[in-house]
C-alpha cells in the first residue's frame, strides 16, 4: 500500500455513553435501506478469538474507535483476479454447500476470504502458513495484494449498483493486545478497531449495530441476541453488501403459482416466467442461464439433470469453472429460453468448524497449537467458535440476500437459437457474481421456508 494507506485510521478517544452505539459510522457508507426494484445481498463474516485463562480490568467504556477505516472516494477498478482465488473456491464451496441433502445452504466465498486473509495476519508460524495455504497465497504480503485485489475488482458504489466490502476488528480492552495488528488491518484491510469489555450489553449492541449498517439491516435477525464471550480477546468482522436491479425486470402479470419438486414432497411456488434469446450453458449434469444486473454482476442459475443433486454439482469442476469465468466456459449454446423460475426466500445455518478442519486449517483451534503471536503475547489464544448463517431471496425485481461467519476468536453463433425449456421446479444451484466474482453462491431446495 502507499504512504496514503497509513491515513486510513485514525485514532480517537473515547465515545461517550449515548454514542456508543454507532461508535464507527462511516458517514461515506451511509445508505437508505431498499428492499425493492433492486438486488441486494449481504455477507458478514465475524471471527472471534477466545483466551480460555484471562484476567480481567474493569472498564465502564462501552466501547472505543482505536482506527477507524476512512474508505476511498473512488476505487479503479481492476480485471485481474487473485491466481490463488479459484483454488480457494474449489475447495471451499462443496464442503460449505454440500452436506444433508434437501436443505436450502447459502455461502459467500469472498466474505470468507477476506476475513481469513484478516485472520492471517493475526496469526504466526504453522497457523498462518494453514490459513495461507488455503487462501492460495505463498506469504502476507501476497496475500495483502490479493485481498486488495478483490476488494477493487468487486467494489461498486452508484446509482446503478452496489457492492460494499467493510471489516472491523474488536477487542477486549482487558486483553494486552499489540498495535501493529490494528494498524496494518487498517490501512490493508480497510478495517476499524474497536476496544471495549465483552461481555458488556452495550458493546454487544454496538458491534449488532455496525454490522446492521454494513448490511442494511437485512441480517438484523441473524445477529440479534449475539453476545460476546467475556473470556473472549477479539472478534473479526467482515462484511459484504450487494444491491442490483435486474436489466430485463420480470413481469409481474407473468408470475404464476406452480408446482416445485421438493424432496420432502411437492410444494406450490410463485413462478416467474419469461421467454428471450440468450446465451445458455451445458454442462455434462446440468443446463445454466445467467441473469444480469444493471451492472457488471450476473447471477447464475444450475438446474441439475434428471437424478443428479445440487450437492453433487457443488463439487463439479464444470460449475466451478462456469461462475469464476463463463467466457471461457466450453459449453455455450445460443438458445432461445422458456423460462420458470419460482421467487425464492432461502437461508442456512452453517457451522464452519468442521469445514475448517477439512481444508487444512487445524492450528488456530488447538489451544496447544494456535499461533498468535502478532496479536499478543498470550499463549492460550485459539479459534473456539465458527459459524456462517445466510439468506437469499429472489422476486421480479431482484434479490436479496445477507450472510456473516462468526469465528469466536460466491458464444452466438450462426445457427437458428435451440429451444431451451428451463423450468426450475425441481432443487438447483444459483451463484451472484460480481466483477466474475462469486460473491454468493447456493442450492435451493425448497423455495420458501
Amino acid at each position: 500500500m502507499s504512504e496514503k494507506s497509513e491515513k486510513l485510521y485514525r485514532a480517537i478517544g473515547e465515545i461517550g455513553e449515548d454514542l456508543a452505539i454507532g461508535a464507527g459510522e462511516e458517514p461515506a457508507r451511509k445508505r437508505k435501506a431498499s428492499w425493492k426494484r433492486y438486488a441486494a445481498s449481504a455477507a458478514a463474516v465475524l471471527i472471534g478469538v477466545t483466551a480460555v485463562v484471562w484476567a480481567f480490568a474493569k472498564s465502564a467504556t462501552p466501547a472505543y474507535a482505536v482506527a477507524e477505516a476512512v474508505y476511498p472516494a473512488s476505487v479503479e477498478r481492476v480485471t485481474e483476479t487473485p491466481a490463488g482465488l479459484f483454488g480457494f473456491l474449489e475447495k471451499s464451496i462443496p464442503v460449505f454447500l454440500g452436506g444433508e441433502a434437501g436443505k436450502n445452504r447459502v455461502y459467500s466465498p469472498v466474505n470468507l476470504y477476506v476475513a481469513l486473509g484478516m485472520l492471517a495476519e493475526c496469526t504466526d508460524g504453522e497457523s498462518r502458513e494453514q490459513i495461507l495455504s488455503l487462501l492460495g497465497e505463498g506469504n502476507l504480503e501476497a496475500q495483502r495484494t490479493a485481498v486488495t485485489m478483490v476488494w477493487k475488482k468487486a467494489f461498486r458504489d452508484s446509482d446503478r449498483g452496489k457492492c460494499l466490502l467493510a471489516n472491523s476488528l474488536w477487542m477486549n480492552d482487558a486483553a494486552d493486545l499489540k498495535r501493529d495488528v490494528p494498524e496494518r488491518l487498517a490501512a490493508d484491510y480497510f478495517a476499524s478497531t474497536y476496544s471495549g469489555r465483552m461481555g458488556d450489553e452495550k458493546y454487544d449492541r454496538a458491534f449488532a449495530d455496525w454490522i446492521n449498517r454494513q448490511t442494511e439491516n437485512l441480517l438484523a435477525e441473524h445477529i440479534a441476541g449475539h453476545a460476546f464471550d467475556p473470556r473472549g480477546v477479539m472478534t473479526l468482522a467482515s462484511t459484504v453488501y450487494f444491491r442490483g436491479r435486474w436489466t430485463d425486470e420480470f413481469q409481474k402479470e407473468n408470475t404464476a403459482p406452480g408446482v416445485f419438486h421438493a424432496q420432502d414432497g411437492d410444494v406450490t411456488a410463485d413462478f416467474m416466467h419469461d421467454t428471450f434469446t440468450s446465451v445458455a450453458f451445458r454442462g455434462e449434469r446440468f443446463t445454466a442461464f445467467a441473469r444480469s444486473f444493471t451492472m457488471n454482476a450476473q447471477m447464475f442459475f444450475l438446474l441439475p439433470d434428471e437424478g443428479v443433486t445440487p450437492e453433487e454439482l457443488a463439487g463439479d469442476p464444470e460449475f466451478l469453472a462456469l461462475i469464476a469465468d463463463w467466457m471461457s466456459f466450453d459449453g455455450q449454446i445460443e438458445a432461445r429460453i422458456e423460462l420458470a423460475l419460482p421467487k425464492f426466500d432461502v437461508s442456512s445455518d452453517t457451522d464452519l468448524m468442521d469445514g475448517l478442519q477439512t481444508l487444512g486449517v487445524t492450528d488456530v483451534l488447538d489451544e496447544a497449537a494456535a499461533d498468535f503471536s502478532p496479536l499478543t503475547e498470550a499463549t492460550t489464544v485459539y479459534l473456539t467458535r465458527a459459524e456462517h448463517a445466510a439468506r437469499v431471496a429472489i422476486d421480479e425485481e431482484g434479490c436479496t440476500a445477507a450472510s456473516y461467519v462468526f469465528l469466536e476468536m460466491d458464444g452466438a453463433g450462426d445457427w437458428e437459437p435451440e429451444p431451451i425449456t428451463l423450468t426450475f421446479d425441481r432443487p438447483f444451484l444459483f451463484a451472484v457474481t460480481e466483477g466474475g466474482l462469486p460473491v454468493f453462491v447456493g442450492i435451493v431446495n425448497m423455495p420458501a421456508e
